[in-house]
């Protein structure tokens, strides 16, 4: 089994982003969609746009009807957003064409799930379901993280097919992820840790026990949804604040999933693991609230030596590394 932290992040290769101004509109073609929005708009605020758009203007008008301790975690974002330009836009921060500031976690996460929208709205692969998850608060958790995986597998290079709309069957994974490159076909799964008093989850939050790597439930839970016969990634997501601080060796919740690997003992060639990949993020940006910058992401690829269907495809990782890798980058617009 090797547990891989990240390496030096790679330069990254991002899509390149186009729009251009025609009578009086600046116009971008996303997915089979065209968008004519204010020329003076940018990037940013397009994908927020966007984001707002998928929501639904009814939903959007329903929130804002609610109390504000009410009100679904998304809408807290954005109220972050508009405090957090207010602040941002000063004279100090001034670059050709508009201002620059480092985002906070809050507008970071908010940012992040704007792009991963957009990226799903380029290979037209935003199922309704998911949508409609993503506005409820009691589901928001695993969608967000669902959309999250989603678009850092569509910007390795894969493209998507959804199964929950392909089949009731909850003994299956999220979607097939088809290398665009190699056109290997891969089962991949995406679940969230819950903390309590985080993300409408109930109770109060303890940050002794949300520094945790307690996924094994997760991952017994991963491994009846295996799809038979194709290699299968788990990406999971730890939930809980990063400490850059803390060298990776000694991060509390590198230790317990080191345990947890050690109890389920080493794979072979005769007891193969059913997994290629567990893949964890802790892209939780939001544990900084808006002060401040947003904290760093952290993420760990774990691979076994053997596996019960074989990916002998390196740079199908290497490609998943690198996505991970430029989590937090948002491309440039041309």
């Amino acid at each position: 089994m090797n547990m891989q932290p990240p390496q030096d992040q790679p330069e990254p290769h991002v899509p390149i982003v186009q729009s251009l101004i025609w009578q009086g509109f600046r116009v971008r073609g996303i997915g089979n969609a065209i968008y004519r929005r204010p020329v003076k708009e940018t990037f940013h605020e397009f994908l927020l746009y966007l984001l707002l758009l998928t929501l639904g203007e009814e939903w959007y008008k329903q929130q804002v009807l609610l109390k504000l301790e009410d009100r679904h975690v998304i809408l807290k974002w954005f109220d972050s957003f508009k405090e957090w330009t207010k602040s941002s836009s000063t004279e100090r921060n001034k670059v050709e064409g508009g201002w620059k500031a480092l985002p906070t976690g809050e507008v970071q996460t908010l940012i992040s799930l704007a792009y991963a929208i957009f990226c799903l709205n380029v290979q037209h692969k935003l199922p309704a379901p998911l949508i409609k998850r993503l506005r409820n608060k009691d589901q928001f958790q695993g969608a967000h993280y669902e959309i999250t995986v989603a678009a850092i597998m569509a910007r390795a290079g894969f493209t998507l097919n959804f199964l929950e709309n392909l089949t009731q069957d909850k003994k299956r994974c999220e979607f097939i992820a088809k290398h665009k490159y190699t056109g290997i076909e891969i089962g991949v799964e995406a679940k969230s840790r819950h903390r309590k008093g985080v993300l409408h989850q109930a109770g109060e939050f303890s940050y002794s026990e949300a520094m945790k790597g307690d996924i094994e439930g997760l991952l017994r839970k991963s491994l009846t949804q295996k799809l038979r016969g194709l290699p299968y990634i788990i990406f999971f997501d730890l939930n809980l604040p990063a400490t850059p601080h803390i060298d990776w060796s000694t991060k509390p919740w590198v230790e317990d999933i080191r345990k947890m690997l050690d109890e389920i003992g080493a794979p072979s060639v005769k007891t193969p693991d059913p997994f290629n990949g567990l893949i964890l993020t802790n892209f939780s940006y939001y544990y900084g609230g808006n002060e401040g910058t947003a904290p760093p992401g952290e993420y760990m690829l774990i691979m076994p030596n053997y596996s019960e269907v074989q990916l002998n495809t390196p740079q199908i990782f290497a490609a998943i590394n690198e996505s991970c890798a430029r989590y937090m980058l948002i491309p440039p617009e041309v």
